[in-house]
């Protein structure tokens, strides 16, 4: 008699538990995402957020980046880092690194096997309800890394922070990046209600590291952290930094702080707004070491770190002849940044744009700041990528029309890239934005698309 096989048998059978269903997509929305369901649902895993020292990440913009430095300052450093983050561009398993590498396949399946035990308990405990599709992720992550005892987690939230799937840790520090207008249904319309939500993931003897710069926002994290009994660092109170070069592949900074001094320090990550991002990575990196017992960090690793720090899809060279750049900047500070950056690099250059947008993001505010740099045509196109849709051309059409004289509608973003590509001449360059799916979907037709 054979035996019985219980669990999934495959990554696709993995993969499918968490896109396949669509109860648990429809039920990935903020609101549902409460930390009590969560810490059942952990508590089904042994509670794994207690077994790790962790660095909780939130922000409108820039919580990706400055993540991606810390953890890669750690791991120069020699510690074995586990770097959680979302959304992925092209393969789920992005979103679970241990030392910048993916999770395998094999320990992927591994993993959700596990987790699908404890999702069966809470699923049919009916006050509850079944985890959605963050909540799995995250609790998957967090089982794998501790597993795996890794030395710090770094976590970026998903949505918010109050509320966010991740904010079931208890962290050694949380930072908040900056706060602007983004995810209004679920976040809410003004700056204030935002900070408000995303000062949700401090915790009580946390240190907490901002780079906020309003004063009203600053003054909400402040009165949060003194009523929650968590020490606040600003970057405006306690560090310097000056921009220098700026190159389409890394921008070079003076950072001082009060235990590191660096003069010029180059950052992989380009664009002026980096450099505020590389300085709340070396004020973590001091608390860290100081506060913390991360002797190993130095001023070599701090250095290393954020020389070496990549996004895939951020500011990404993809291509040389004819120059194209995708960035995944989707909303309305990602654009300004993007735009931002793009006038300073290409002044006196001719620009092409191919965008496309997820149903539902303001299509009009990426549409109108991307103009202010008078690009010589805008492709719009459809995409298809993880079961995304993207915004209808038909209503996005007219708004384009407002702010571009050339503007080319295509249905494939395959066939849009070659367009513009072909279009594109030597002394110009073709960038493509608007939303990460759109530009996961290209890169992950990449090889093909050449």
């Amino acid at each position: 008699m054979n035996k019985k096989i219980e669990g999934f048998t495959s990554y696709n059978k993995a993969l499918a538990f968490l896109f396949a269903n669509k109860h648990l997509q429809n039920r990935s929305r903020w609101q549902e995402m409460r930390t009590e369901r969560m810490k059942f649902f952990l508590k089904q895993l042994g509670s794994p957020q207690d077994k790790l020292k962790v660095v909780h990440i939130t922000g409108t913009a820039g919580k990706g980046s400055t993540s991606a430095m810390i953890a890669n300052i750690a791991c120069e450093a020699g510690y074995r880092v586990g770097l959680m983050t979302s959304p992925h561009l092209q393969t789920v398993r992005e979103r679970i690194l241990i030392n910048n590498k993916k999770i395998s396949e094999e320990n992927f399946v591994r993993v959700m096997n596990r987790v699908k035990k404890a999702y069966d308990v809470v699923a049919q405990k009916g006050s509850y309800g079944a985890p959605d599709f963050q909540q799995i992720h995250v609790a998957a992550t967090l089982w794998w890394f501790a597993r795996k005892k890794v030395d710090v987690a770094v976590v970026e939230v998903g949505m918010g922070g109050y509320g966010d799937a991740t904010n079931a840790v208890h962290p050694l520090i949380a930072i908040i990046t900056n706060v602007g207008i983004d995810h209004v249904r679920s976040l809410g319309d003004t700056v204030e209600k935002v900070a408000r939500v995303k000062a949700g993931i401090i915790k009580k003897n946390a240190i907490v590291i901002t780079g906020v710069r309003q004063p009203r926002v600053e003054d909400i994290i402040a009165r949060r952290a003194k009523h929650i009994g968590a020490k606040l660092i600003t970057v405006k109170k306690a560090a310097e930094f000056k921009i220098g070069k700026v190159a389409p592949d890394f921008v070079v900074a003076s950072i001082k702080t009060k235990y590191f001094d660096f003069k010029r320090i180059k950052i992989r990550l380009t664009g002026r707004y980096q450099v505020r991002n590389a300085t709340i990575a070396v004020l973590t990196a001091s608390v860290l070491r100081r506060r913390f017992g991360f002797k190993n960090i130095s001023e070599t690793s701090i250095r290393e770190g954020l020389e070496d720090a990549t996004i895939p899809g951020r500011f990404e060279i993809i291509n040389k002849e004819p120059l194209v750049i995708m960035d995944s900047a989707h909303n309305e500070d990602k654009i300004k940044a993007l735009v931002g950056l793009l006038a300073k690099l290409f002044s006196g250059k001719k620009l092409r744009v191919m965008m496309g947008f997820k149903k539902g993001k303001d299509y009009e505010v990426c549409l109108r700041n991307i103009a202010r740099l008078h690009p010589a045509k805008l492709y719009l196109t459809d995409f298809t990528h993880r079961g995304i849709q993207s915004e209808d051309l038909k209503i996005v059409e007219p708004v384009a029309k407002e702010f571009y004289k050339d503007v080319e509608l295509f249905t494939s973003e395959k066939q849009c890239l070659k367009k513009a590509m072909k279009e594109t001449g030597e002394d110009e360059a073709l960038i493509v934005t608007g939303s990460m799916y759109l530009v996961g979907s290209l890169r992950n037709r990449w090889d093909k698309l050449k």
